[in-house]
């Protein structure tokens, strides 16, 4: 998984200024078969993501350009969790949840939904499993 982070303020302090901050390839191999295979009646994907962090600045200009690109989602934090975590050493990735919708027609708030808090509950269970093997194994190596 790569993060667009062009648009975060934090990277730069941890790494040399570029495009794209990435997640562990293995933590995220691991997290994407086990979610798949866990959660077969859910849509999952594995793509970039583009963080920026300063909430409703988005414009529709970039909105066309990453979806262009083919990024899948907007959040604000994890190309800053992956460059820390390249900077230390520790493997990182991230498990995304689509709550609110950005799109032409403008941005649909759904955070707090019934479907959202269920979604989040339900992949919780398998994320634990990964990161309870990972660290186990990882530290035994």
């Amino acid at each position: 998984m790569q993060q667009e982070h062009q648009d975060e303020g934090t990277s730069h302090h941890y790494l040399k200024h570029a495009k794209f901050a990435f997640a562990s390839k293995k933590l995220t191999k691991n997290l994407f078969v086990k979610l798949t295979e866990q959660l077969t009646s859910k849509r999952i994907q594995l793509g970039s993501s583009w963080t920026i962090d300063a909430p409703y600045r988005e414009t529709l200009k970039e909105l066309k350009r990453y979806r262009s690109e083919g990024v899948l989602t907007v959040e604000m934090e994890a190309s800053a969790v992956f460059s820390v975590g390249q900077v230390r050493n520790v493997e990182t990735s991230a498990v995304f949840i689509i709550s609110d919708l950005l799109s032409e027609k403008g941005w649909k708030p759904e955070f707090r939904s019934k479907i959202v808090l269920e979604n989040l509950v339900e992949v919780f269970a398998p994320v634990k499993e990964v990161l309870a093997r990972h660290l186990v194994f990882d530290h035994l190596l």
